[in-house]
């Protein structure tokens, strides 16, 4: 078990790849021109107050040029995160992304309270769809008539976002999958378009996928 110290300073990784035509040379910036609050507190949630995190985004250009957008901070008790400083050598801003199309919300009947549609009970025993029990933002469920191995499967394959996270030795590594679809996924507590699926590569038992509702969008 870790220390109260070793947790402090343990460094988490987390790289996410956008692509090349999110970045243009300009002035300096800072992580809210990349994330809402609620993706932040969505990332804080993954460590303990008083971790120390560090977020990296890496884009090439047309000539393989890396450029590398790096935020440090360290999660607070309330659940965001406390950032330091732009460490960012190259300073870049974001253009405005055309708006994408998003595929149709997979249906199936029932499919919201199908345990083997889930990726394993864990996944299906906290987001399954319960008529007795109200969706949250902590606890969201599916919507009762969505497919939820459908979601699944076009997250993991066609994917709009995905990173790792690993602590500073490299171990613990989770590999998260974002993808967002042109309706609602979950029940009418939590309308979201976001989903998300996190392979948990040390603890499978551990992997999930859930409904992500973001209060702000």
């Amino acid at each position: 078990m870790k220390s109260i110290l070793a947790k402090i300073i343990a460094i988490a990784l987390l790289i996410l790849t956008l692509p090349s035509s999110t970045f243009a040379v300009g002035d300096n910036y800072n992580v809210y021109d990349f994330f809402t609050r609620d993706e932040l507190r969505e990332i804080a949630s993954q460590y303990s107050p008083g971790e120390t995190v560090i977020i990296r985004y890496t884009d090439y250009d047309e000539y393989g040029e890396s450029y590398v957008a790096e935020f440090k901070g360290t999660v607070q008790s309330n659940g965001d995160i406390l950032f330091d400083r732009d460490l960012n050598k190259k300073k870049k801003k974001p253009k405005k992304p055309k708006q994408p199309k998003y595929p149709p919300v997979p249906k199936k009947t029932n499919g919201g309270t199908i345990e083997g549609d889930f990726i394993n009970k864990h996944a299906f025993e906290r987001h399954k769809y319960n008529p007795n029990t109200k969706s949250t933002s902590n606890r969201t469920q599916y919507g009762k008539d969505v497919d939820v191995k459908k979601l699944k499967d076009l997250t993991l394959k066609k994917p709009d976002n995905t990173w790792t996270i690993t602590d500073k030795n490299g171990k613990n590594k989770r590999i998260f999958y974002a993808k967002e679809f042109d309706g609602n996924i979950s029940t009418n507590d939590t309308p979201t378009r976001h989903h998300r699926v996190i392979l948990n590569v040390d603890q499978p038992e551990k992997s999930t996928q859930f409904p992500l509702f973001l209060k702000n969008r």
